[in-house]
């Protein structure tokens, strides 16, 4: 319920766009890999696209907590939604120390336009 929820705050936010395009920018890097190359970075490119084919909440939590930081608005709900998770998952404490950061920006700056 926690994590569904979560995920529905994400995709409002547009978390299901970024990870089109970050999908698009792994198969563009894919498909202009230099055939000499290592090409363990071309597998490490390969995981990336599998990853972001199927993500798991710790992947939407990061894409999610990078597009609140280009927009600060953001933050407050989706730091909201994460909340309770971080008392299930204590590996997203990180996550939501930002974004509480963020949000408190968001709310300073909303006082002062006012």
């Amino acid at each position: 319920m926690l994590e569904h929820h979560f995920r529905l705050c994400a995709r409002t936010i547009g978390v299901d766009q970024r990870l089109a395009s970050l999908i698009l920018d792994c198969e563009k890097a894919m498909a202009e890999f230099p055939k000499d190359s290592d090409r363990r970075w071309y597998w490490r490119l390969e995981d990336q696209h599998r990853r972001l084919l199927a993500p798991d909440l710790r992947m939407i939590v990061a894409v999610a907590t990078r597009l609140a930081e280009e927009t600060p608005a953001l933050a407050p709900p989706l730091a909201a939604a994460l909340r309770p998770l971080v008392a299930q998952r204590a590996d997203f404490a990180g996550f939501q120390a930002r974004l509480a950061r963020m949000s408190q920006r968001a709310a300073k700056e909303q006082a002062i336009a006012r």
